[in-house]
């Protein structure tokens, strides 16, 4: 990269307060999210801003040029995360270790009921929140490709989702995950965070993976 370049970015104003990249970003309602991740203390301000705006459903690339760095940098800023957080590199489960950990904000809850998630989807949704490849769940004879296929495509369709990360982020949002909290949320067929913790405990190597969508 020539020095004008280079130049150029760090000229970015997000390099003086990364928060500017959520600016305009949330949905009304959901802006005091905001102030809340420029208080909290978990992550590095830039790792909060990727995060959140991978969350919302936008894509590595954009998010490179939204925060005026190029996409090596954003994946270093992943991988710092991912070792932080203690789960394995991919976008979805990141998002999802960082709602789980009580000093990250609580995305806002949405508005209406939530949808009815069939047992593949829930399969398929649980993948994503743990860094599961989807093939793991296609079981010859019991789960056909195709049927693991349909319900990703049904999954994100219920939860109006984007991305892998934005349909996480939907589910905290729904009330399909939630943090422990009591009994109670057994019987209100809430998914703990545990849930997929234990997955992605599981599904993690010696050391964070590479970050990938």
């Amino acid at each position: 990269m020539s020095i004008a370049n280079v130049a150029a970015r760090l000229q970015h104003p997000v390099h003086a307060d990364p928060f500017l990249a959520l600016n305009y970003r949330f949905p009304d309602g959901e802006e005091h999210e905001l102030e809340a991740l420029r208080t909290t203390s978990l992550l590095e301000p830039r790792q909060r801003v990727t995060l959140t705006l991978l969350a919302l459903g936008n894509l590595h690339a954009g998010v490179a040029e939204d925060m005026g760095l190029t996409r090596q940098e954003v994946q270093r800023l992943l991988q710092a995360a991912s070792r932080v957080l203690r789960v394995p590199g991919r976008t979805a489960a990141l998002i999802h270790a960082a709602y789980q950990n009580p000093a990250f904000p609580h995305p806002t809850p949405a508005r209406g009921e939530r949808p009815e998630l069939a047992p593949g989807e829930l399969n398929v949704l649980d993948s994503y929140a743990a860094a599961l490849p989807l093939r793991k769940l296609h079981q010859p004879y019991i789960v056909t490709r195709k049927q693991v296929e349909r319900d990703q495509t049904y999954l994100m369709a219920k939860l109006h989702a984007r991305t892998r990360g934005h349909a996480v982020r939907r589910a905290w949002q729904l009330g399909i995950y939630a943090r422990p909290m009591g009994p109670e949320e057994d019987r209100a067929g809430i998914r703990v965070g545990a849930v997929a913790t234990a997955l992605c405990a599981a599904a993690a190597g010696p050391g964070p993976a590479e970050v990938v969508p």
